[in-house]
């Protein structure tokens, strides 16, 4: 007695789970050869599981909580861009832009990342990775006035904006060297700060282990982590004059 077996109907745009890495796809996207017509093979997106790559670490709070909103997810372009260090450069194809159809988007040559000066030229405003070092008391509306070309309307409330500032400047480590080449830049440009009375100084905040560094870069760097007072910065030193002096409990920072 002969059996046919029967196969399930496959549609090509139906979206599936890579077998070895659980990245999603579309059924057509699948390999050629299936050794096992059950479980579909992917190379896209590990080369049928050759490549494997560490889990996604949970991101931070409180982007963990935003992003299971729906609200802030319509939005998370629009944040995005506020918190970008670099722009976009390329040759754009403009003849092809605004045209009818669907819209279309050509680069010729190579895309690149553009990261700029550290200060704005006199009279423009600060952006991208310049808004992390230059006028940071008012970073917020520089922040929606660059995103907005002069507008400070947008759709991501400012609380969630400076929520995310602060995110980042705790758990990014780029955001962390901006930050401190900004508290160096008011030493080397002699910003009119360091003349006021009283005399104002930001305390760099960190976490355990965390702070900055200073090294020379030919220096061993086996003897610079065992160095004298390697654990110690101004925070620490800060929290230390606390325990000692009574008038250093009345400071603010």
């Amino acid at each position: 007695m002969l059996s046919t077996r029967i196969r399930k109907p496959c549609d090509k745009w139906d979206i599936v789970s890579c077998p070895s890495c659980k990245a999603l796809l579309w059924n057509a996207e699948a390999t050629g050869v299936q050794p096992n017509r059950d479980a579909k093979q992917f190379s896209l997106c590990c080369q049928r599981g050759r490549v494997r790559l560490p889990p996604v670490r949970e991101p931070p709070s409180p982007l963990l909580e935003l992003l299971e909103t729906p609200k802030f997810r319509s939005h998370i372009r629009v944040a995005n861009s506020l918190l970008a260090f670099t722009s976009m450069g390329a040759q754009i194809d403009h003849s092809v832009t605004g045209t009818p159809g669907p819209f279309t988007f050509r680069v010729h040559g190579q895309i690149i990342h553009r990261i700029g000066s550290m200060l704005p030229d006199d009279g423009n405003d600060p952006e991208y990775l310049q808004l992390y070092i230059f006028d940071t008391d008012n970073e917020l509306e520089n922040r929606k006035r660059s995103f907005t070309k002069g507008s400070s309307q947008l759709a991501v409330d400012d609380t969630v904006i400076l929520q995310l500032i602060e995110m980042l400047d705790i758990n990014n480590h780029l955001a962390k060297t901006f930050r401190h080449a900004r508290d160096r830049s008011w030493r080397l440009f002699a910003f009119p700060i360091h003349y006021n009375q009283p005399n104002v100084v930001k305390l760099p905040v960190h976490l355990p282990g965390d702070h900055v560094m200073v090294f020379d870069e030919s220096a061993d760097l086996s003897k610079v982590v065992y160095r004298e007072n390697i654990d110690r910065s101004m925070l620490t030193a800060f929290f230390e004059a606390c325990d000692t002096y009574e008038e250093a409990r009345e400071l603010t920072y």
